[in-house]
C-alpha cells in the first residue's frame, strides 16, 4: 500500500471515528429534550456525548455546563466505599472488623456490625434520614442513631440506609486521622484530577453551580453535616468521567480491590455498588437535585445524569446507556 493510500485509509478512519461520536451526540441529545443538567457518555476513556441542558441559576440565567457542579447526593457513597477500600488495602481495617472497634461507645449492637455490612446495607441500623433534619457534627450525627434499636439481625437481608455510610465516613477519619472531607479530597478528587468537585455545597450557589429545583439560588438547602459521608459530596459530569477513568487504572485501589467492591456480596450489591447485569450502579436524589450513575468495568464505560430539574435523572440516564458501544 502506498503513503498517500495509508494516509488516505488513517483519515477516512479518523472521519469515521469522528463522525460516530456525532452521531451519538445528536442522538443523545434528542433523548434529552427537555431536560434540565448535565449529561455524559464515555468508553474505553473517550467521551462518546456530553452536554449540559438547561439554567444552572435562573437568576443570574447562567446555563448548565459540562463542568457545572451539582449535588450528587447518595453518588457520594462510591467515594465513601473506595476511601474505605483504601484503609483495607493499607491494613488499618478489615472489613470482617466491628463498629466498636471504632467507636467503643457505640452500645449493644457495636459487636454485631461488621464494615461489611455497612457496606452492604445489611446492618439493620435505622435511617438517620427519617428524623434528623439539622446536626452540628458527624459524632453528633451517630449519636442520633446508635443506640436505637436494629431492624433486624446484621447479615439477615437488605435495608438501605444511609446510617452505614455516615458510619463508614466517620470510621475513614478516624482511622486516616484527618476529617473525612479532607481525605476524599486528597486521596480521591486530587489523584484523580478533579476540579469541579467539593462537599461543602454552597447555600446560595454562585457561578459554577447549579441551584435546586429548576435553578433557584434561593432553594431549599441541605447541611452537608447531616448528609455527610452518605451524600454531601459534589462534582461535574467531566469530573465524574475522571473519575470513572481512575476508578479503573489503579489510581485509587488495586484492580482485585475495585472488582471486588464491583461483585456481589449480599443481595444485588457489592461493596458502595449496586450490580447490574453488565456493570455497577448507584443513584442519588436530594430536595432538588437528582443523579444516576452506570458504569462498566469491561469497556470502562459510563453513563452520567445530573438534573437540577423537574425530569429526573434516572430515565434519561437508563435511554443514554442504551447508545454505549
Amino acid at each position: 500500500m502506498s503513503a498517500l493510500n495509508c494516509v488516505l485509509v488513517i483519515v477516512s478512519f479518523l472521519s469515521l471515528s469522528a463522525f460516530a461520536d456525532s452521531a451519538i451526540q445528536a442522538k443523545a441529545e434528542a433523548m434529552a429534550k427537555g431536560f434540565q443538567g448535565a449529561f455524559l457518555l464515555a468508553s474505553e476513556g473517550k467521551i462518546l456525548a456530553s452536554k449540559g441542558l438547561g439554567l444552572a441559576n435562573k437568576v443570574s440565567g447562567e446555563k448548565n455546563g459540562v463542568t457545572t457542579s451539582f449535588r450528587m447526593a447518595s453518588i457520594t457513597k462510591p467515594f465513601t466505599g473506595i476511601a474505605i477500600m483504601q484503609l483495607v488495602e493499607e491494613g488499618l481495617i478489615k472489613v470482617t472488623d466491628t463498629v466498636d472497634k471504632f467507636l467503643p461507645d457505640y452500645g449493644p449492637n457495636g459487636s454485631k456490625i461488621q464494615i461489611h455490612h455497612l457496606l452492604t446495607h445489611s446492618s439493620g441500623i435505622r435511617d438517620y434520614t427519617e428524623w434528623v433534619n439539622q446536626t452540628d457534627s458527624p459524632q453528633a450525627l451517630i449519636d442520633a442513631f446508635k443506640l436505637r434499636p436494629l431492624k433486624f439481625k446484621p447479615g439477615a437481608r437488605f435495608n438501605y440506609s444511609n446510617s452505614n455510610f455516615a458510619l463508614l465516613g466517620y470510621i475513614v477519619a478516624k482511622m486516616s486521622g484527618i476529617p473525612y472531607d479532607r481525605y476524599i479530597a486528597e486521596k480521591i478528587f486530587i489523584p484523580a484530577g478533579m476540579v469541579d468537585s467539593g462537599f461543602e455545597f454552597p447555600k446560595h450557589p454562585g457561578a459554577g453551580f447549579a441551584c435546586p429545583s429548576g435553578g433557584n439560588p434561593n432553594g431549599w438547602w441541605e447541611d452537608s453535616n447531616v448528609a455527610y459521608a452518605s451524600g454531601a459530596l459534589w462534582a461535574s459530569v467531566t469530573d465524574m468521567f475522571r473519575f470513572n477513568n481512575a476508578l479503573y487504572d489503579g489510581t485509587f485501589l488495586k484492580p482485585a480491590t475495585v472488582k471486588r467492591m464491583q461483585t456481589r456480596q449480599f443481595a444485588d450489591w457489592g461493596y458502595a455498588f449496586q450490580i447490574e447485569a453488565d456493570g455497577v450502579s448507584h443513584n442519588g436524589s436530594l430536595e432538588g437535585f437528582t443523579s444516576q450513575l452506570y458504569s462498566l468495568p469491561d469497556t470502562r464505560g459510563l453513563v452520567i445524569v445530573f438534573s437540577n430539574g423537574k425530569i429526573d435523572a434516572y430515565p434519561l440516564a437508563e435511554r443514554l446507556k442504551t447508545l454505549l458501544p
